[in-house]
């Protein structure tokens, strides 16, 4: 009876790290993983992974992320994060998301999600330090890259597409939504692209263009 124990337990493949949910944050936890030499095992309850991330804007908060050279700081982002926090979270803690937010940014491109700022949205809160150009947002990217795991990617919302079907990013549902100048322009080019995809319209009537957070 123990050999037939120690058998079954053999087929049970190993790994280092489990990591509950494959959302943006778990999905990168992963790959960082895996990148160290472990090896990590990702779980998800849904029947699709993508997590909540799939279904938002995909944004981040970093100052200082090197992205553009705005003028921001650390020493202006930590003015920001004291007056926001009111002394409860500890110093150390806000120094190191400071100290490792441009290095993620980086880490992400190096990994081929490329990340840009949004100068039009401010800081959350109206406080000493606050600006624009903080949040970022990832870079379009070609869902056809991903193989047949492109259909287990969970779905954006309709509002996120336009006619439910054509992916968005920020800037273009902004414009869209507000009707700002170029609007029409920006719906004739988004149509052209997607219409224009033949051999992909026969796979699947979703755009293979990943924006905001499936991207």
């Amino acid at each position: 009876m123990t050999g037939n124990m120690d058998d079954s337990l053999a087929d049970i493949p190993s790994f280092d790290v489990v990591v509950c949910g494959s959302g943006a944050a778990g999905l990168l936890a992963a790959i960082r993983l895996a990148d160290q030499g472990l090896k990590p095992l990702v779980i998800e309850k849904s029947a699709r992974y993508g997590g909540t991330s799939a279904i938002s804007g995909g944004g981040i908060w970093v100052p200082a992320h090197g992205l553009t050279d705005d003028g921001d700081s650390y020493e202006q982002a930590m003015t920001y994060l004291r007056a926001v926090s009111r002394g409860d979270v500890r110093e150390e803690k806000l120094a190191a998301y400071l100290a490792g937010g441009s290095e993620t940014v980086s880490y992400l491109g190096e990994i081929g999600v490329g990340m840009t700022a949004s100068p039009a949205i401010p800081d959350y809160i109206d406080a000493p330090g606050a600006r624009s150009g903080r949040s970022l947002f990832p870079l379009a990217i070609d869902g056809s890259q991903l193989g047949e795991d492109f259909y287990r990617l969970r779905e954006a919302p309709e509002t996120y597409r336009l006619f439910g079907r054509i992916a968005m990013n920020l800037d273009e549902g902004l414009v869209l939504a507000m009707q700002r100048r170029g609007w029409i322009g920006t719906v004739v080019r988004l149509l052209a692209g997607y219409w224009s995809d033949l051999g992909w319209r026969r796979k699947t009537r979703i755009d293979r263009r990943l924006t905001m957070g499936r991207a």
